[in-house]
């Protein structure tokens, strides 16, 4: 979570709630339906959130704007391989 908050220092309260639940959430999740590699479960902030925030850096949204992260993983690219 420290890694989110280094580059993204003006989350709200809220925010920072949300994105601290993730590692719970993801953990959980992880052990039913492998959302990610659990090898990789202790990098989850910095290999997968922060990747996923990153067009946040060179994009100013407007407030209400949705954004979808499409990944083109491994997981994607085992399926069709």
């Amino acid at each position: 979570m420290e890694i989110i908050l280094k580059y993204f220092p003006d989350l709200t309260e809220e925010q920072k709630k949300q994105f601290a639940a993730l590692y719970d959430l993801y953990t959980d999740w992880n052990s039913k339906i492998n959302v990610i590699s659990r090898k990789d479960i202790e990098n989850l902030y910095e290999h997968h959130v922060l990747h996923s925030l990153g067009i946040a850096k060179v994009i100013q949204f407007r407030p209400g704007t949705k954004i979808m992260d499409l990944g083109t993983g491994g997981a994607v690219f085992q399926a069709f391989h």
